[in-house]
């Protein structure tokens, strides 16, 4: 499947070491067209860097991600990583995941109160 992929990741914390390897892991093993840096100060990795206020919250970041990414998409595909989740085992991927919308991690709703 010849998909174009761009990789988004979005990140305000402090210490540039872990977007940083993040990024790098994935590109070793997912070919990206593009690699969008959303944050405070840049990595100059080869990445587009896009100056960003401070995220402070999931509400901060969940805004963002579904209402301001999507303006600099131009790829058929979206892969947004975060500094503890990318890609790490190359052979575990598989094409069939660019057919679908959205993939995500299971969630697990360990509030009671929430149904």
């Amino acid at each position: 499947m010849s998909k174009e992929i761009t990789l988004a990741i979005v990140d305000t914390y402090n210490g540039k070491k872990f977007p940083k390897l993040a990024i790098e892991k994935t590109i070793e093993k997912i070919r990206c067209k593009k690699i969008l840096y959303f944050s405070d100060s840049p990595l100059n990795e080869g990445e587009s860097f896009y100056k960003i206020n401070k995220i402070k919250s999931l509400g901060d970041y969940s805004e963002f991600v579904l209402h301001c990414i999507p303006h600099f998409i131009e790829t058929d595909k979206l892969l947004i990583i975060q500094w503890d989740g990318f890609a790490v085992k190359q052979e575990l991927w598989n094409d069939d995941f660019l057919l679908w919308d959205y993939i995500g991690a299971p969630w697990l709703n360990l509030d009671p109160k929430i149904t």
